[in-house]
């Protein structure tokens, strides 16, 4: 994950979050996740003077968790809305942001998501230094591989669609027991 700083008057940094601990799940029309998580130690945004004020500014907050992405997957244009708690030290709070879906290949697919972020909601104030000041808002860039399982009910529920019309067009003779009782009495 990524996640961009704006700075006033103007310009811009980011900040490499390294590696993301957890998974996403697409089943059937819904996409899911674990907790996934991220250690603030990791954070590198390039300069290495940079990256000591940021682990400064995140104290003694040592991760930064985002659970239960939820959506359904119908939009138009590929762009889906989705809903999840973040979690910074002790504070959560659900945020909405919006991702895309890229299939890769049968079993995998990728979601890039751009999550919007208000700091101060976590307790975290503007940093000033040497003229530029960091906005409220930053923006977390994830682009996450995502697994596809199975989706039995619609599975399920297709062959026996399947079998149910198959059996209305291959319609074989009943057997005497399974007649009607006037059908019997007629053969007799």
């Amino acid at each position: 994950m990524i996640i961009d700083v704006p700075l006033l008057p103007s310009g811009q940094f980011s900040i490499d979050t390294g590696p993301v601990v957890g998974k996403v799940h697409q089943d059937c029309q819904k996409i899911s996740s674990d907790e996934l998580t991220v250690l603030t130690r990791a954070f590198k945004s390039g300069l290495a003077l940079r990256d000591l004020e940021i682990r400064k500014y995140f104290g003694g907050i040592k991760e930064i968790s985002l659970t239960g992405i939820f959506s359904e997957i119908k939009s138009k244009q590929n762009i889906h809305a989705a809903q999840a708690l973040l979690k910074i030290g002790s504070k959560v709070h659900k945020i909405n942001f919006k991702y895309k879906l890229r299939k890769i290949s049968k079993n995998q697919s990728e979601v890039f998501a751009k999550i919007p972020v208000k700091v101060s909601d976590f307790g975290f104030s503007a940093v000033e230094y040497l003229g530029a000041k960091t906005k409220d808002h930053v923006i977390i860039r994830a682009t996450l591989p995502v697994l596809i399982r199975s989706c039995l009910v619609s599975r399920t529920s297709t062959k026996n669609s399947q079998s149910t019309s198959g059996a209305k067009k291959h319609k074989s003779p009943a057997s005497p027991r399974h007649q009607s009782p006037r059908t019997q009495s007629e053969k007799r």
